[in-house]
This record gives C-alpha cells, sequence and structure tokens, in this order.
C-alpha cells in the first residue's frame, strides 16, 4: 500500500509520531475480535516503545448498535486528552454497552471536565475523524475489523500477538515483510 503515510492522518496516533514503525488499526469499540487485539497491540507498545505508533482508525461496524456512539465519546475523550484510557475501559467492558451511560465511562476514565464531556456526546454533528475513517475503510474495501496494516502492509486477516510482535521487529530493522505472510 503506497499511500499508507495518508491513513495515518485520518487516525488518532499512540505512542511516538516518529517511530520506526506504525501500526494502523481500523477498529471498532464495539467489536470483540478489536478487543482481543488489543492485547497484542499493548504488548507490542510495551515491548518496543517508541519505535511504535499505534494510529487508531474508528471504523464502526453498521451492525454494532453502539459502535458509533461509542467512538463518538471516545472522541469527546480525546478532546481532554484521554482516548487511550478511555478505549482500553470500553474494550474491558463491552458488555456494558447500551446498558453503561457514557458519562459513567467518562468518570471511570476520570475525564476531567465532565458536562464538556457530556455535551460533546449529546451533539448529533458528524465528527470528521470517524467519517473520514468510515470513507476510507470503504475506499480500501475492508471486510471488518479489526484490520490492520503495517507501515503499508495488510494483514488479510487479524493477527496474533506472536505474529504482530514478529512483524514488528522484522520492520524495526528495516527490513520488508514477506508477502507471503498476507
Amino acid at each position: 500500500m503506497e499511500d499508507w503515510r495518508q491513513i495515518v492522518r485520518t487516525g488518532i496516533v499512540l505512542g511516538n509520531p516518529q517511530a520506526r514503525v506504525h501500526l494502523v488499526e481500523f477498529a471498532d469499540l464495539e467489536c470483540p475480535a478489536c478487543r482481543s487485539l488489543q492485547v497484542g497491540v499493548r504488548a507490542a507498545r510495551a515491548e518496543y516503545g517508541d519505535d511504535l505508533a499505534v494510529v487508531f482508525v474508528h471504523f464502526p461496524l453498521p451492525q454494532h448498535r453502539f459502535a458509533r456512539p461509542a467512538a463518538r465519546a471516545a472522541e469527546c475523550a480525546y478532546a481532554q486528552g484521554l482516548f487511550d484510557k478511555f478505549q482500553d475501559l470500553v474494550y474491558s467492558k463491552q458488555d456494558s454497552l447500551g446498558l453503561k451511560s457514557w458519562i459513567s465511562y467518562a468518570e471511570e476514565a476520570r475525564v476531567p471536565e465532565l458536562r464538556r464531556f457530556e455535551r460533546c456526546v449529546a451533539d448529533t454533528a458528524p465528527v470528521a475523524r470517524i467519517e473520514a475513517g468510515i470513507l476510507l475503510g470503504k475506499q480500501l474495501a475492508l471486510r471488518g475489523t479489526p484490520t490492520v496494516i503495517l507501515n503499508g502492509w495488510r494483514f488479510w486477516n487479524p493477527p496474533s500477538q506472536t505474529e504482530l510482535v514478529q512483524a514488528i521487529a522484522v520492520l524495526k530493522d528495516g527490513k520488508q515483510l514477506s508477502s507471503s505472510k498476507q
């Protein structure tokens, strides 16, 4: 994928934006497979530190009733510098989506300005980053979430933690990934 750096501009960069390796993840906060992938992503972030940037691109699936509202709530947390913590909390409490209010997620994530968060979540205007992620996912003909792209190399199925760490190690060392692993 030649223009993968354009994708980076669409998402939320977690970690060092100047990292050697960029892991782009098209994700849906209601997606159980996305939640499972987070274990590997967290391990990779811990192992590679500043050599790895994770780029979260919203791709809420239409069949997930709470995916788009969760994306909006995550953007509201992002506006207060707490996307990462909010994302972790939503993934860890996916079974409470629709039962627990967004404000209670925000309280638990320690979002500082709860009234501001509440107004943001209640807003009905489209959120540019969410809409851009959906459009980009459609342009790339994504089949589902999570879809992972490492420095332009696309996994066709969600990678295991081992596959992910091995691929990052190869790219970190300045080598190319083999197309046979896609």
